[in-house]
């Protein structure tokens, strides 16, 4: 996800960093940007790296989790965009 991210400049968005609720992931760093905190750090590191938009990249999304994610960018006036990866048949017939 990232390096398609930061390769593809149409996509337009310049990732700051990573937030996982695995406690002992926070302060290390993925492919070079560091894991910020937790979600419920998400008020302080919305605001501490002014950040405009979360990029979610989960398989499978709690609904709590999903509508407090959507509750906390529209009271913030954040963006909030999905990455997924789709893996599709191609039709051979034609």
């Amino acid at each position: 996800m990232l390096r398609e991210l930061l390769n593809n400049q149409q996509l337009d968005i310049q990732p700051v960093g990573f937030i996982d609720d695995d406690l002992l992931k926070t302060g290390k760093r993925l492919q070079g940007l560091p894991i910020l905190g937790a979600f419920k750090d998400l008020d302080k590191l919305a605001k501490k790296f002014d950040i405009g938009s979360l990029l979610v990249s989960f398989n499978s999304l709690d609904t709590d989790d999903l509508n407090h994610i959507k509750k906390f960018c529209r009271e913030n006036n954040l963006a909030l965009k999905k990455f997924s990866i789709r893996v599709t048949d191609v039709d051979l017939r034609h």
